[in-house]
């Protein structure tokens, strides 16, 4: 009986031992993971939205979707960046206790292109008047470092759910090639292009969301993180180059701005982008709401992945 006795003693020491092991705290792990989101995308597609969906665009291809050529019709179509991406994040967390952890992290970037055209031809008493828009925007988005910190609910669990939040440091830059072509009834033609390009500017955000951990073995889980995000970057300094098929050209140099704008040739009104030295005091466009462009990363994200005990 006495050896029975100290058996189970030992035993049960023995397992106190493992457990405590088990249990020891700080830990450090690794974890690297991917998949899709969603973001905001700002000013580069508002205005391209305000041109394709500009309330007389969308009534004559209602009105005439055959193009007839003895009414107004409109073509082609200008089509915003897609907003949305995959991506992966990798981290290096460190939990000081069941409940609580912290985390650095770096995302891969995000950069977005494309080139499209919108036709207007407007017939009236004179013929046709014909104006082309083709626009050629760009962004590259990046979160060189983030920071992390963790909250567990239910500790200890093998299946362990995570709330989390953070800030981070976020890049960005983007720019906007726009050439304006403008046919007259009586053959006159007048062309012009306009090419913005900003440096990288960066800028703070901020994250919360939720993390589900499933323990796979001891040092392995399998991980799912859902996060929201609030990133905006402003103040873009840049460059912009004008001219026009008379020989005129000047470039510029300042922050990019956007506005809205009334476009006295095709009575149309929309907004735009464009750099200034500072907001002109005097414009035949009438520009209104001028403020400073933004980069909008805000947005949702999904990720799975795996998470790697190191010690």
């Amino acid at each position: 009986m006495k050896r029975i006795g100290i058996f189970l003693l030992l035993t049960v020491f023995g397992a106190n031992l493992s457990m405590a092991s088990e249990e020891r705290f700080p830990r450090v792990s690794f974890k690297l993971s991917g998949g899709p989101g969603i973001l905001n995308v700002g000013d580069i597609n508002k205005v391209l939205n305000s041109i394709n969906n500009n309330r007389v665009i969308e009534y004559l291809r209602k009105d005439n979707p055959n193009n007839d050529p003895n009414r107004s019709y409109v073509e082609g179509k200008l089509v915003p960046l897609r907003n949305t991406y995959a991506s992966w994040e990798a981290e290096l967390r460190l939990d000081l206790s069941p409940r609580l952890g912290l985390g650095i992290s770096t995302f891969s970037s995000i950069h977005r292109e494309n080139e499209s055209s919108l036709t207007y031809t407007y017939v009236g008493a004179f013929g046709p008047q014909v104006t082309t828009w083709t626009y050629r925007p760009e962004f590259t988005a990046s979160s060189p470092l983030i920071f992390n910190f963790y909250y567990s609910i239910n500790a200890g669990a093998r299946r362990t759910v995570f709330v989390n939040a953070g800030i981070g440091h976020y890049s960005g830059k983007m720019s906007v090639y726009r050439s304006y072509e403008q046919f007259y009834p009586a053959g006159g033609v007048y062309v012009e292009k306009i090419d913005c390009k900003t440096q990288a500017k960066s800028s703070l955000g901020f994250h919360a969301g939720a993390s589900l951990e499933y323990a796979l073995l001891r040092n392995l889980a399998l991980v799912i993180d859902m996060r929201g995000s609030f990133v905006r970057i402003r103040n873009f300094k840049g460059v912009m180059d004008w001219e026009n098929n008379f020989g005129l050209k000047y470039s510029t140099i300042g922050f990019l701005y956007y506005f809205s704008m009334f476009d006295e040739w095709t009575g149309l009104g929309h907004n735009q982008l464009e750099i200034w030295e500072r907001p002109p005091d005097i414009d035949l466009r009438w520009p209104a709401g001028i403020r400073k462009a933004r980069l909008e990363l805000s947005g949702y994200s999904i990720r799975v992945g795996i998470k790697l005990g190191l010690f």
